[in-house]
């Protein structure tokens, strides 16, 4: 079994120097910078603030330039009555106007831009995430047949070392032929699923790369992530659950944006110009007018009470969601971590089985080299092995798997 050892180093050390290492961390900065979609979010909170801008620009005076130019030609007593159309008109004013006594309607318009934004940073956190967990699942699939690779890379090895043993010892008459061919079918099994391994890795690692925006061709070695179990947060700190609450703060945003529709309005206007309809006297009709505007809806066939009405149903079914979602969410949890502890248990268990699975191994090749056991029980013995050794790096990879899922329900 030294053996077995120092061929696996031997290999690792190999493998590790023909081939550069990328980490799990590499591969989620590649995705997070290069998916468009967080860009597309990131755009969109840009936009909200130049919404902002717009909202206190409205404020501000509006100024305005008209001109006007009218002319009705009375042609042998045929044309429009002068006594209404003056026969021609010249207008040109520059205008302005400016709202008045709205800052309740201005605050509420800000807190619906503040509402929208908090909304789109969360689901950009939620995006982000949802990425993440993504990226890591399939960095601990190419991983894991990574993993195999390294084995059946060392075992094959192994394998052939013992296979020049094995042919001296057929030669000498120590076992049959048909025992050693059986040896052989062995290991060219283990070349066709070593084969095999590595054109499912170089599939693996091109579908990382594709989810993450890189493109290379090159075969990297996998660093083993490191993954711990994140604390449970509060639930209004959560971006799972903070959605729910910024939904209903939208709903009541736009009941106060209602309600301030039906608040009177004020606005000043003013204008300076000319308006004259004869030119030849246009230099006395230089002048300027100033006033106030006043509104005050009435009537508009209880508007206002149905879209209240439409926003209740939309709040009792924000309500619905969140309660489906917050015991969906703790179901979840629980089954995962209750599958987290049973494989935790498990694990020391398959260690004491290759643990004694190896000794095995170390003990039948003693009684090999003695001619004391078939070839046939040493070749069972190293597929325990193999066996065992495959199931406990399933098992880990599986915890791995268990750990990020978790950390995406904690977020």
């Amino acid at each position: 079994m030294r053996l077995l050892y120092c061929l696996t180093g031997l290999f690792l050390c190999l493998f590790t120097a023909q081939a550069q290492d990328k980490t799990l961390d590499y591969y989620l900065e590649q995705g997070l910078v290069n998916s468009p979609y967080l860009k597309d979010l990131q755009n969109q909170i840009q936009s909200n603030t130049i919404d902002s801008l717009l909202i206190h620009a409205a404020q501000k005076p509006v100024l305005s330039f008209t001109g006007n130019f009218y002319y009705a030609p009375v042609i042998n007593s045929w044309g429009y009555s002068e006594v209404i159309t003056n026969g021609q008109n010249f207008i040109t004013t520059l205008n302005v106007s400016q709202p008045l006594f709205n800052r309740k309607t201005v605050e509420t318009q800000y807190a619906q831009i503040g509402i929208r934004t908090r909304s789109l940073t969360n689901l950009t956190h939620l995006t982000g995430n949802e990425l993440k967990k993504t990226i890591t699942d399939q960095y601990l699939t190419a991983y894991s047949i990574h993993n195999d690779i390294q084995f059946y890379s060392s075992a094959l090895a192994f394998l052939q070392e013992q296979d020049t043993l094995l042919r001296q010892q057929v030669e000498g008459g120590f076992f049959r032929q048909t025992d050693y061919l059986s040896f052989v079918v062995e290991m060219q099994s283990l070349e066709l699923t070593l084969t095999d391994a590595r054109g499912q890795y170089r599939k693996e690692l091109s579908a990382l790369n594709l989810l993450c925006g890189i493109r290379d061709a090159t075969e990297y070695q996998l660093v083993p992530p490191e993954l711990t179990e994140k604390a449970v947060p509060s639930s209004e700190n959560s971006p799972l659950f903070l959605r729910f609450t910024l939904d209903s703060l939208a709903i009541e945003n736009e009941k106060d944006l209602i309600a301030r529709r039906y608040k009177p309005t004020v606005s000043w206007q003013s204008d300076a110009g000319i308006i004259n309809n004869k030119p030849r006297e246009i230099y006395k009709n230089f002048g300027l007018s100033i006033g106030l505007n006043f509104a005050l809806p009435v009537y508009d066939g209880q508007q206002r009470k149905l879209n209240f009405q439409k926003l209740s149903f939309t709040e009792d079914t924000r309500k619905n969601y969140e309660i489906y979602f917050r015991r969906q969410v703790s179901e979840q949890l629980g089954q995962l971590e209750e599958e987290l502890a049973t494989i935790r248990q498990t694990i020391p268990k398959i260690r004491n089985q290759l643990q004694l699975a190896e000794t095995i191994i170390r003990q039948n090749k003693s009684l090999l080299n003695s001619g004391s056991i078939t070839i046939n029980d040493y070749i069972i013995s190293l597929k325990n092995f193999l066996e065992i050794r495959n199931n406990l790096k399933q098992y880990e990879v599986k915890t791995l798997r268990l750990i990020n899922e978790i950390n995406y329900w904690k977020q």
